[in-house]
């Protein structure tokens, strides 16, 4: 019998049923929780998905993730729940485009705005980074949105803060050479980028709290933002940091059928003690956070009836 060649059996093996439905998720940089996350899912529905096939795809972030579900290149992304509803209401870089298709299949971790300074840089406080260097990721990432919320609520120009863009993984560097004076990001905890910074500043790095005025107001707009503390002991650091949060949302649309949406979601579910020791950052998830931190509309149908079956809702 002929050899079958490499480039044409996946192709063979998906007519034939054998591996059913691939399915990308788009993630984000290799350095941040997005990506591990993504990919230690992908290898766990490869393990048990029952024909369903998953692969990872690093990406800039959680802007970037919704563009390119909106125009059919991933089929699963993860992404932060402020820019969810904004490309949802057609605001912002989707202004004129409103993703009504967007559909969730479960929340994640909570993602938490983190400011990063050096004792002594005159920082305490959010208002304090003006006129000052301050580090920023990628503007398609979900952090610029996270920013431009926390200044409509602060009455705070961005033309007062002297933003420097790098990739999330250069950062501490730059603070410890003083190329900036502080940096912020949106991001679940524990991070590397964070363990980063204190190995190279150790106890001269400090976070930055957001005020209890500010943050009252955040959670209270239309963004999903909720109170939350980052935990110093995690960096071996004093204290905790009152801040905001975010959910990190596992998303889809839908053009997904509902039945793959069941499946996908139910294998999650039905597995949730394994699922969330899969990476640092869902190790403190509880069962009823996967439908924290959203609008109920946004639930897909598929998996809102995993999730009812599971009694997670009514």
């Amino acid at each position: 019998m002929k050899k079958i060649s490499r480039l044409f059996l996946p192709l063979l093996l998906l007519i034939t049923g054998v591996w059913g439905r691939y399915l990308t998720i788009g993630t984000g940089p290799i350095n941040g929780l997005y990506y591990p996350t993504a990919t230690a899912i992908c290898n766990f529905i490869n393990r048990k998905g029952e024909g369903i096939k998953c692969t990872s795809s690093s990406s800039i972030g959680s802007t970037y993730n919704l563009y390119y579900l909106q125009q059919n290149l991933y089929d699963v992304v993860i992404a932060q729940a402020d820019a969810t509803a904004i490309a949802w209401r057609g605001e912002g870089v989707f202004k004129g485009h409103p993703f009504k298709k967007l559909r969730v299949l479960i929340a994640l971790y909570p993602e938490y705005f983190t400011i990063l300074t050096k004792k002594g840089s005159g920082i305490s406080r959010f208002s304090d980074l003006v006129n000052h260097k301050v580090g920023m990721g990628d503007p398609r990432s979900g952090t610029e949105i996270t920013f431009r919320n926390i200044l409509k609520y602060s009455n705070l120009p961005q033309s007062k803060f002297k933003i420097r863009v790098f990739s999330v993984g250069e950062m501490p560097s730059k603070l410890e050479r003083g190329v900036i004076d502080a940096f912020f990001f949106v991001v679940g905890h524990p991070n590397y980028t964070i363990k980063e910074a204190v190995y190279l500043l150790g106890n001269r790095v400090k976070f930055v709290p957001l005020s209890n005025q500010l943050i009252a107001k955040l959670t209270n707009s239309p963004y999903y933002y909720t109170r939350g503390e980052i935990d110093g002991a995690l960096y071996g650091l004093k204290g905790k940091t009152p801040t905001i949060s975010t959910k990190a949302l596992l998303l889809t649309t839908s053009d997904m059928p509902e039945e793959e949406a069941y499946r996908l979601t139910k294998l999650l579910i039905s597995n949730f003690e394994e699922f969330r020791l899969l990476a640092p950052a869902l190790r403190r998830m509880k069962k009823e956070d996967l439908v924290k931190g959203f609008d109920p509309n946004w639930l897909h149908p598929g998996a809102r009836r995993a999730l009812k079956e599971a009694g997670l809702i009514k």
